[in-house]
């Protein structure tokens, strides 16, 4: 009888380590845990807006005060424009000293996407090189200025979100052409999600870039609407409604441009300026 309750107790902890075993090789865990969410851009979650505060004009900038530049690799010219030849290239952690001079005119510049009204500045360098680089590319120490570049497949729109639609499906592609106007637009999937977005050109009037970001049941999450109009006046105007906030938001900026996009070295996608917040369109 005693040999029997041994045997039973044996093929109990056999049993209770193979258990052991199996659970281990399993990750230890005894319940079924849902897995750990995706992260925001593989969903296309829309990300906040940085709010920093607005850089300050270069047209007041000090002599022997210190700039950085936020482009890649940004040019010094022998001239205040950029038919200017190169004397010199810097990275964004080299300190430029300002020598006081500056252009008497500010001029307007597209860079990533963003139209900038700033004057030329005369520069040295670290090893006493000096030159001219545009106000528009360049920062204070300590200042947020510019952006992430801009592209057809990955961009990051302040308060829509960041997209990368190289890991998107293309559903879908229509090009509309009218006696004034044409209308492209293309359709991406990607986890139950659908993103729309529908490019609009008006010949020498207007061109406008419309986004929808909208649920696996249709409900709209997010639209961002951008509008250059030339006529009557040259505005560029930007609107991003949030309707996952509660209650629903829109922001919106706009810019007073001085050039017509025709006259820009690329046309700009994004307005330069302070956003303001409102009601979300219905």
């Amino acid at each position: 009888m005693k040999n029997t309750w041994i045997s039973a107790m044996a093929d109990s902890f056999i049993l209770a380590s193979l258990i052991v075993v199996l659970l281990c090789a399993c990750g230890g865990k005894t319940t079924n845990e849902p897995a750990s969410a995706p992260k925001e851009e593989e969903v296309g979650e829309p990300e906040p807006a940085n709010e920093a505060p607005l850089p300050e004009s270069m047209t007041t900038l000090q002599q022997s005060e210190k700039v950085y530049a936020w482009v890649d690799r940004l040019n010094i010219r022998d001239a205040a424009n950029l038919n200017g030849k190169q004397v010199a290239s810097v990275t964004e952690q080299e300190a430029l000293e300002f020598t006081g001079e500056k252009s008497d005119n500010t001029e307007t510049i597209v860079l990533r996407g963003v139209a900038y009204d700033e004057p030329w500045l005369k520069v040295k360098t670290k090893d006493g090189k000096e030159g001219w680089v545009y106000g528009g590319a360049v920062k204070r120490e300590g200042e947020t200025k510019g952006n992430d570049p801009i592209s057809e497949e990955r961009f990051f729109f302040p308060h829509f979100g960041r997209f990368d639609l190289s890991t998107w499906e293309r559903i879908s592609f229509n090009d509309e052409i009218g006696i004034e106007m044409e209308t492209t637009t293309t359709i991406y999937k990607k986890n139950g999600r659908t993103l729309e977005i529908s490019q609009t050109e008006v010949g020498e009037y207007s061109y406008s870039h419309n986004y929808k970001l909208t649920e696996n049941d249709g409900s709209i999450l997010k639209t961002r609407d951008f509008t250059f109009v030339a006529d009557p006046e040259l505005v560029i105007s930007e609107v991003v409604n949030v309707y996952t906030s509660n209650p629903p938001v829109k922001y919106y900026r706009s810019q007073q441009m001085k050039k017509h996009f025709m006259q820009l070295n690329e046309r700009p996608v994004m307005a330069n300026g302070a956003w303001m917040e409102g009601v979300a369109d219905q």
